[in-house]
Formats: C-alpha cells, structure tokens, sequence
C-alpha cells in the first residue's frame, strides 16, 4: 500500500475512533445487552 494511502486510513481512523467510542459508550449505558438477550432471560 502506497505511504500516501496509508497517512490518510491512519487520519481516518483516528477521527473514527474519536467518533464511534462515545457512541458505544451510550449504548452499553442504555442497556444494549439486555435489549440483545431477549426478555425471558433477563427477567
């Protein structure tokens, strides 16, 4: 892979993760994994 190509997947990734960390952060306090196990197990 060019060195060029490589500097922006790099600059990408790290707005990336600065974006989606919050948004799973929100998720896992919301519960997702209750809401994935289905309602007869978690109650």
């Amino acid at each position: 892979m060019p060195t060029h190509v490589k500097r922006a997947n790099s600059t990408r990734s790290r707005i990336r993760a600065l974006v989606e960390h919050p948004f799973a952060d929100q998720k896992h306090c919301m519960g997702l994994r209750i809401r994935t196990m289905g309602l007869a197990r978690t109650t």
